[in-house]
């Protein structure tokens, strides 16, 4: 089982990767396609609502953190 500590250090990491792909998602749609999701037809309004989402999990993550009940 993980140490509180090391729970926090993997809450951290994976909320920080989160919140960055999502803000490249959010803010240049057309460079996350090319170099992380080049699935299908490109679509920008669709990559936004994934980056909207993908932060929002990262922003929950890095949130538990510091309030973990």
């Amino acid at each position: 089982m993980l140490s509180e500590r090391a729970l926090r250090g993997v809450l951290i990491v994976l909320g920080a990767y989160h919140v960055l792909q999502g803000g490249v998602a959010l803010l240049d749609p057309g460079t996350f396609f090319d170099q992380i999701g080049k699935y299908g037809v490109e679509n920008d309004h669709y990559i936004g609502d994934v980056g909207a989402f993908t932060m929002a999990v990262g922003i929950g993550l890095l949130i538990a953190v510091w309030r973990p009940r």
